[in-house]
């Protein structure tokens, strides 16, 4: 059997490894690959999705970090994801009210679209 027969059938035997598998984060697979479909599915939303996609710019609200103390948006998250900040999913579901907090924080206004 040559060495590439034996590979094909040792990656068969084998459970595939998800880009989140490594020997650091032992058991932290499952949810690594749920956090990452939770965004997704929230960046895939729409339009409603556009205005936390990106971090909130000076020139678009120049006020806006004198108010919000904490910001957060779905590319934070995203980078926090692929530095491995989150270790449950209670730190992630914060970060996410943290982004709805911020918007009612700052969005006041009764009339605002936000």
């Amino acid at each position: 059997m040559s060495t590439r027969e034996l590979s094909h059938l040792l990656s068969e035997v084998r459970p595939k490894r998800t880009k989140w598998a490594n020997d650091r984060r032992v058991g932290q697979v499952e949810l690594y690959d749920a956090l990452e479909l939770v965004l997704q599915e929230l960046k895939a939303v729409g339009e409603a999705a556009v205005p936390f996609l990106q971090q909130v710019k000076r020139k678009d609200a120049p006020d806006y970090y004198k108010v919000i103390k904490h910001p957060m948006d779905l590319a934070a998250m995203a980078k926090n994801l692929r530095s491995e900040v989150y270790n449950s999913k209670r730190q992630f579901a914060d970060h996410l009210q943290l982004i709805r907090d911020n918007c009612y924080t700052y969005n006041t206004d009764p009339g605002n679209y936000y």
